[in-house]
């Protein structure tokens, strides 16, 4: 739809830049490139006559200006929206299968109140598609996608397949837990050096966390001793708490008596976000289910 000089796209495009305010994330939302997006709000300038955006390292800002065109057309832009959503999902010919595969210790990172909502929203959303939730190890999220036995993934981001397309969604420092009586708990933030002397409890063996940890302490300048590998928090905390071992973990993990969170200095996150194939795009109704994922977890309407 083309309205003197710019056309319906360059709108939904603005608007995407809006809700996202950055260039990169409207373009993983959009399914363009970041030059084609920024291609599309210059144009949009060239017509209007007007900067619509302040653009910085840290992302963009909308001008005044920017402001006064982004709330003239957000109402249509929204019934737009809704139409086109509501026609793809009536488009729906019988029952179609999703498998969603969720790592484990996600649930923490999004909090389980958003993975919920999650849940319930995409059941009602799209009544006619059958979502299969499975937890599993990252890794083998990793790998059931890439075999295309999984198709959507709430994991960490991948690192045995750079060619599956990842959406950050949290990206987490890292804590180290340790017994509430040690030495170390006193400290504002450590290092991974500073735990040479102390024993190690890792995850699941199929969690890439593990091999990371593993090779931070090596950079560091020691291989770590290892005391047990188990995926229950609360079998880890018991033994921590004792002072026989540290774990390393995110800042949602819930408090403990007796066992203390300590910030990690050294640069190191643990992302999470959305994991899938490239060829998914090719999917319009998938397409619209990655959409809809994104705009509940990274908060956008």
């Amino acid at each position: 739809m083309h309205m003197d000089g710019y056309d319906l796209k360059q709108i939904m495009v603005f608007h995407s830049c809006v809700r996202n305010r950055n260039i990169t994330r409207a373009a993983e939302e959009l399914f363009m490139s970041q030059q084609a997006v920024s291609k599309s709000i210059k144009s949009l300038e060239g017509v209007l006559g007007t900067v619509l955006f302040y653009r910085t390292n840290k992302g963009i800002t909308l001008t005044d200006k920017g402001r006064e065109f982004y709330l003239l057309t957000k109402p249509a832009v929204e019934s737009y929206e809704n139409m086109r959503e509501d026609i793809e999902i009536w488009q729906q010919r019988g029952k179609r299968d999703i498998t969603i595969g969720v790592a484990n210790g996600l649930i923490l990172t999004i909090t389980y109140e958003k993975y919920t909502f999650l849940r319930e929203f995409l059941y009602k959303r799209f009544p006619k598609i059958n979502f299969l939730w499975v937890e599993l190890p990252d890794l083998t999220i990793e790998r059931r996608i890439e075999e295309k036995t999984l198709d959507i993934g709430l994991s960490l981001r991948p690192v045995e397949h750079d060619d599956l397309c990842f959406d950050l969604v949290v990206s987490d420092r890292l804590y180290m837990l340790i017994a509430s009586g040690d030495e170390l708990a006193k400290r504002h933030e450590v290092t991974f050096a500073d735990a040479r002397n102390k024993k190690l409890v890792l995850v699941s063996p199929d969690m890439q966390f593990n091999a990371s940890t593993k090779a931070m302490c090596v950079r560091a300048g020691f291989e770590p001793e290892i005391f047990l590998t188990c995926s229950e928090i609360s079998t880890i905390l018991a033994y921590v708490k004792k002072g026989q071992a540290i774990f390393y973990g995110i800042e949602s993990i819930p408090e403990e008596p007796g066992v203390t969170k300590v910030r990690l200095r050294d640069d190191f996150y643990w992302d999470s976000g959305i994991v899938y194939r490239e060829d998914m795009k090719k999917d319009p109704l998938l397409r619209l289910v990655l959409k809809n994922i994104r705009s509940v977890l990274l908060g956008s309407e």
